[in-house]
């Protein structure tokens, strides 16, 4: 029976009544023999087989349990990359990634964590990004994103303002035991700066000052209605 009719039957009981009777089980070098030898019998042209043409050479595909050391890692499906990572010559590199975390990583594409735990490690899709492999939990990938920490703006000082210092200055004097702090080149809170103390103390000062005008005002109210009495009389 020749190769064709052959396969003519596999299909034919492949699809009857939709059920699979049959399963072709082939190696990818058999299924091209297969298929060269079924050309060769329809074209009457002999096919030659790839596997065995002189100086040719046949390679199978890579499995897909490989370790990431040697082809592509059964988790991930990534074959070894640590170029994002690892620079030639070097073999190792202490990274502190944006999140503050801190990884070792070594040129045989594994690293070691702040508390010395190990695994492999792989480039990510993404720019700055790791994908890490724990030993104890290969199948968990972690992604370590290796973009250094942003930098908080500084805080430019306030300059001391003298209005404010002449502020303080009263402060003390109408609120002699109200604290200012200890700012300022005498340490007593003079320091030209509105601050939250210096705001309390104003607000102290203006009632102290408003109760006095207040008592002022009746006092010389006061008089007034005395004079008019002595006045009438």
């Amino acid at each position: 029976m020749s190769q064709f009719k052959k396969l003519n039957i596999i299909l034919k009981d492949f699809y009857k009544n939709n059920t699979v009777k049959k399963i072709l089980r082939l190696k990818e070098s058999e299924l091209i023999k297969l298929i060269s030898e079924m050309i060769s019998e329809q074209s009457g042209v002999p096919m030659l087989d790839p596997t065995k043409i002189p100086g040719a050479t046949f390679k199978p595909r890579p499995s897909n349990a490989m370790n990431p050391q040697g082809g592509v890692n059964q988790f991930t499906q990534q074959k070894l990359n640590i170029g994002c990572v690892i620079k030639t010559p070097e073999t190792k590199k202490t990274i502190k990634g944006y999140n503050g975390e801190v990884f070792t990583f070594l040129g045989d594409g594994t690293f070691v964590d702040a508390k010395n735990q190990k695994g492999k490690y792989v480039c990510g899709n993404q720019a700055n990004i790791v994908n890490l492999m724990y030993d104890s939990d290969p199948k968990a990938v972690k992604y370590f994103n290796m973009s250094p920490q942003p930098v908080k703006p500084a805080i430019a000082k306030a300059k001391p303002d003298p209005k404010v210092i002449e502020l303080q200055k009263q402060i003390k004097v109408a609120l002699p035991n109200f604290n200012l702090g200890t700012s300022g080149p005498n340490k007593d809170g003079i320091d030209g700066i509105m601050g939250p103390r210096t705001k309390e103390g104003q607000r102290q000062m203006i009632q102290i000052k408003g109760q006095q005008s207040l008592q002022n005002l009746s006092n010389q109210g006061q008089k007034l209605v005395n004079s008019f009495k002595q006045y009438r009389q």
